[in-house]
């Protein structure tokens, strides 16, 4: 992509972590390793290691700084070797900074190292939510066209980079009873979240992103110049003249008729189980 800059990758990717909610720490393993205090956002609070990490954290002694940061989720990297453990204890905390691994940084909140400034992350965040966009609306242009470079190669594409199929997904109809069944069943779902009969099993707090249609069709003008020989400026300059935020130019340009996605989008994955 265009002008992005490099991000400084993690010493090990927490989402790939075994995690055990913060109050069941009898599911934590008898074994030692590497650990890591985590809240909703992935936030990393604190990092220890231990020979055995539920027999550490069930007599840790910051336990009630874990509630009060909002610490949900204990993940933690297997490691049987001593000194490999240190190492990675020492590259975790030099890397995520984890407040309350140091009296001086407890009223701080977590930020990890990616070697960026607070304004260029910020920047970088909404610039690759732009990409994404743009690279949706290209992708869905794209898709009839495969289907039939598909057919033509008798239903399996060969590439360098990988192999295409298609494939048919059917839309049901279903029967009255179902609906109406679907319709009860959201109806109690509802009712139990109202009632407090549902409870909630874990959270993820991710951040929202509401793109400026502006930004969107400058991006497009960058993309689509070098096709029409147009220079980059013209061509940002021409698309402007469009109705402000309508993104319905960017629908047209790339194949469509119709009005692309609400801008807004929620960047994290729906609730889970289990973090």
């Amino acid at each position: 992509m265009r002008g992005l800059l490099p991000i400084r990758q993690a010493p090990i990717e927490i989402a790939n972590l075994a995690t055990a909610p913060l109050g069941q720490l009898h599911l934590l393993p008898a074994s030692g390793g590497v650990y890591l205090a985590t809240d909703t956002a992935n936030r990393v609070w604190y990092i220890g290691l231990a020979g055995s990490i539920r027999e550490r954290l069930r007599v840790h002694d910051r336990l009630p700084d874990f509630r009060k940061k909002g610490v949900t989720s204990i993940a933690w990297q297997p490691e049987a070797d001593d000194k490999r453990c240190r190492e990675l204890e020492k590259e975790l905390i030099e890397f995520f900074h984890p407040p309350l691994n140091s009296q001086h940084n407890f009223n701080e909140l977590p930020r990890t190292d990616l070697g960026l400034s607070p304004d260029a992350e910020i920047e970088l965040f909404l610039r690759l939510k732009i990409q994404l966009k743009l690279i949706g609306l290209e992708l869905e242009a794209l898709k009839p066209n495969i289907v039939t470079h598909c057919e033509q190669a008798g239903g399996e594409l060969a590439h360098q980079l990988g192999t295409i199929r298609y494939q048919t997904y059917p839309l049901w109809q279903f029967s009255e009873d179902v609906e109406l069944l679907k319709r009860r069943f959201l109806q109690l779902q509802k009712e139990e979240k109202e009632n407090g009969r549902a409870v909630v099993k874990s959270e993820t707090t991710s951040p929202i992103a509401k793109l400026d249609g502006s930004a969107i069709i400058s991006e497009l003008a960058i993309r689509l110049s070098p096709l029409f020989e147009t220079d980059v400026a013209e061509a940002a300059e021409e698309v402007e003249t469009a109705e402000e935020n309508d993104i319905s130019f960017v629908s047209k340009t790339v194949g469509f008729g119709t009005r692309a996605e609400p801008l807004e989008e929620q960047t994290g994955s729906t609730v889970t189980g289990t973090r």
